[in-house]
C-alpha cells in the first residue's frame, strides 16, 4: 500500500511533545533518578504500554479502510498493523521477563487470550445481530451473514467446523486466510487465490480479526524465545529471512503471494520489538535522563509519523524500534497515555462493523463519520466489557500458579466449543431443508410445452402453437433460466433458435462462463446442445441478444403491429439430467 501524502503529522508532533516533557523530573531532583527505575519497576507494568501511539495506530487503520471522503491523515495499515506486532514483541518481553517469570506457561496464555477475547466475542455479537437486524430490515440477507447463509449447505463439514471455530475462538484465523472452499465446498489451501472468484467466501465476520489471529500464534511461541537472549531473537530473524528468500523459493513457494498475513514471515517484527527491549533493559540507557529520552522519542517520531514524506518503510521501522524504550519511560507512569491506550483495541476490532454500517444504511461518506462512531463505540466496549474482563484477567495472574484448567473450567469451556461446532450445522440442516423446498428435480425439462416448476423463466414470451409447431419467444436484452439444485450435477442443454433480424449476436452463458458467442444472418437456425456442469445453488443460464424488436425505441422490425422486444424465436428448448 502507498503511503499518504497529506501531511497531518504536526499535530500528533505537538502533542507528543507535551504528553514527553510533561513528564521530565521535577525541580531539584536529577534526571538520573528519575529515570534508573528501582528492580521493582519490572512489576509495575499491568497496562499495556505506549498508549498515544498505539491509538494513534489504531485511528490510522480506520482511516486506510475508509472511504477518504473526509481527507484525514493516516499511516499505511501495513505499517499500522506491523508497528502494533513489534509493541507486542517488546511488551511480551518485558512482561515475561518479570511478571510471568516465574508463572506457569498456562497462566500466561489465559492472561493474553482473556486480553484479547472478550471485546472480540462483543463485537462479534454484535456483528451477528447487526446481521440479522439488516436482513430483517432490507429483505435480503446481506453482510455479514450473506456468504454462510447463501451457500452453508454447500461446505463440507471440515469446513464448517473449521470456520465456525475460529470465528469464535480466534485461534486460525490467519492461516484460514490462505485457505479456500473449492466447488465441491471442500476447505483447500489456496494461498495463490485460484478460487477467490467462486461462488464460496465472506465465512469470517470480524474480518479484521486475522491480524488477533497471527497475535495469538506469537503468545504461544513468545516463551519459548522473546524474553532470552539477544542471540537467540536474532536467531529467530535469521530463521525467517532464510526461510522467506532462500528455503520457499527453492521449494518452488511464492513467498511474496503469502503477503504480510503469514506468521513465521511477520515473527520479525515481534522480534524487533523484543530486541528494543534488550536496549531498554540496559541500565545506563534508562539512566540518560528524561530530557535526552524525550529528544530521542520526538526525533524518530518525524520519521515514523509524517504522513507527507515518502520514508522507506524500513526507516520506520527502525525508527519505532529505536524510539519505543524511550517512549516506554516516558509514557508508563501518564495516565493519559493509559487512558488513551485504553480505546486503541476496542477502536480496531470495532472499526469495520460502523464502517460497514454507514456504507449500508447511509449516503454520506464513512470516513469521519466511521472515526466518530467507532470512537463512540469504544469507549461502549472499554466500559461495559474491558473493565469488568480486566478484573477476570488480574484473578487469574494473581491466583494459584495452575499448569492446566481446572475440571469445572475444562467442562465449561467442552461445552461451550461444542456448542459452537453444533449451531452452524443446525443452521445447514434448516437451510438445507428450505433448499430442498426451492431446488428444481432431477428431470427432463421441455421448455416449450412444459410450465418448469421451480425454475424460473425471465425474459422469455409465454409459448405460442400453431397446429403441431410450438415456439418461444426471448425477450429484450437477455433470457435466463434460474434454479437450485438438491446437489451439484451435470445436464444436457438443447437449444435451436432463429432470429429475424439481420446481424442479430447471442451470447451464451453458463453460471458467468461464457460458452459460445453465436453472430447470425437473419433467418439462420442455430443447433446446439452443451454437458454443462451445475453448482448446488444460484444457477444461472443466460442468453444475451445484442439486438432486438424496438431497442431504443425504434419502429417495430420483427412485425409492424408486434410491439414487443422480440430477439430471437426458440423452437426448441430443453434441459435433461
Amino acid at each position: 500500500m502507498s503511503l499518504r501524502k497529506r501531511d497531518g503529522s504536526a499535530p500528533i508532533m505537538s502533542l507528543l511533545g507535551v504528553l514527553l516533557f510533561r513528564q521530565t523530573v521535577p525541580v531539584g531532583a536529577s534526571c538520573h533518578c528519575s529515570l534508573t527505575p528501582p528492580p521493582s519497576v519490572f512489576e509495575r507494568t499491568a497496562i499495556d504500554p505506549m498508549g498515544i501511539l498505539r491509538f494513534i495506530l489504531a485511528l490510522s487503520v480506520v482511516v486506510g479502510h475508509a472511504d477518504h471522503s473526509s481527507g484525514l491523515p493516516g499511516l499505511d495499515t501495513t505499517l499500522a498493523v506491523r508497528s502494533f506486532y513489534m509493541i507486542s514483541g517488546f511488551y511480551m518481553a518485558l512482561v515475561l521477563s518479570s511478571k510471568y517469570k516465574t508463572k506457569p506457561y498456562y497462566v500466561f496464555i489465559c492472561s493474553r487470550y482473556m486480553r484479547l477475547f472478550p471485546a472480540y466475542l462483543a463485537v462479534l455479537v454484535l456483528t451477528v445481530v447487526y446481521g440479522f437486524v439488516t436482513w430483517a430490515v432490507v429483505g435480503s440477507v446481506q453482510w455479514p451473514l450473506a456468504g454462510w447463509v447463501h451457500t452453508v449447505t454447500g461446505l463440507s463439514d471440515s469446513a464448517i467446523v473449521g470456520y465456525a471455530l475460529s470465528n469464535v475462538f480466534l485461534f486460525g484465523q490467519d492461516i484460514l486466510s490462505f485457505f479456500n472452499v473449492a466447488p465441491d465446498g471442500r476447505l483447500v489451501l489456496d494461498y495463490l487465490a485460484r478460487y477467490t472468484d467462486g461462488p464460496f467466501g465472506g465465512y469470517m465476520l470480524v474480518p479484521q480479526a486475522w491480524t488477533l489471529g497471527l497475535e495469538l500464534s506469537f503468545y504461544l511461541v513468545a516463551p519459548f524465545f522473546i524474553a532470552r537472549s539477544s542471540l537467540v531473537i536474532a536467531s529467530v530473524v535469521a530463521g525467517s529471512c532464510l526461510l522467506r528468500f532462500a528455503v520457499f523459493p527453492w521449494c518452488g513457494i511464492e513467498a511474496e503471494r503469502l503477503g504480510y498475513r503469514f506468521f513465521l514471515f511477520e515473527i520479525i517484527f515481534f522480534c524487533f520489538g523484543g530486541l528494543a527491549y534488550k536496549l531498554y533493559a540496559w541500565e545506563r540507557f534508562r539512566s540518560l535522563g528524561g530530557r535526552v529520552h524525550g529528544a530521542v522519542v520526538l526525533a524518530l517520531a518525524v520519521p515514523f509519523l509524517s504522513f507527507a514524506w515518502d520514508v522507506p518503510e524500513a526507516a520506520r521501522y527502525a525508527a519505532l524500534a529505536l524510539c519505543i524504550p524511550s517512549l516506554f519511560l516516558l509514557t508508563r507512569d501518564s495516565r493519559l497515555d493509559r487512558l488513551v491506550g485504553e480505546l486503541s483495541y476496542p477502536i480496531y476490532i470495532s472499526h469495520i462493523l460502523v464502517l460497514y454500517a454507514l456504507t449500508q444504511y447511509t449516503k454520506m461518506g464513512d470516513e469521519l463519520p466511521g472515526v466518530a462512531l467507532t470512537l463512540v463505540l469504544s469507549v461502549l466496549l472499554y466500559v461495559f466489557v474491558e473493565r469488568q474482563a480486566e478484573e477476570r484477567r488480574k484473578r487469574i495472574v494473581d491466583g494459584p500458579p495452575r499448569r492446566w484448567p481446572t475440571f469445572t473450567g475444562a467442562v465449561t469451556g467442552a461445552s461451550f466449543v461444542l456448542a459452537v461446532v453444533v449451531l452452524p450445522f443446525v443452521g445447514k440442516a434448516v437451510f438445507e431443508r428450505e433448499h430442498l423446498s426451492r431446488a428444481a428435480a432431477f428431470a427432463a425439462y421441455d421448455f416449450l410445452a412444459d410450465a418448469p416448476d421451480r425454475i424460473v423463466l425471465v425474459g422469455f414470451d409465454a409459448p405460442e402453437r400453431n397446429g403441431a409447431n410450438t415456439w418461444r419467444w426471448g425477450l429484450g436484452s437477455k433470457s435466463e433460466m434460474l434454479f437450485s439444485l438438491p446437489k451439484a450435477a451435470n445436464c444436457t442443454l438443447t437449444f435451436q433458435f432463429f432470429s429475424l433480424l439481420q446481424g442479430q449476436v447471442v451470447s451464451i452463458y453458463c453460471n458467468g462462463q461464457l460458452l459460445e458467442k453465436v453472430a447470425m444472418q437473419k433467418d439462420e437456425i442455430v443447433f446446439r446442445q452443451y454437458r454443462l456442469p451445475l453448482q448446488k445453488t444460484n444457477n444461472v443460464i443466460r442468453f444475451m441478444y445484442d439486438d432486438w424488436n424496438g431497442k431504443d425505441n425504434a419502429a417495430p422490425r420483427v412485425a409492424p403491429s408486434d410491439e414487443r422486444p422480440l430477439a430471437v424465436c426458440f423452437n426448441a428448448l430443453t434441459m435433461a439430467f
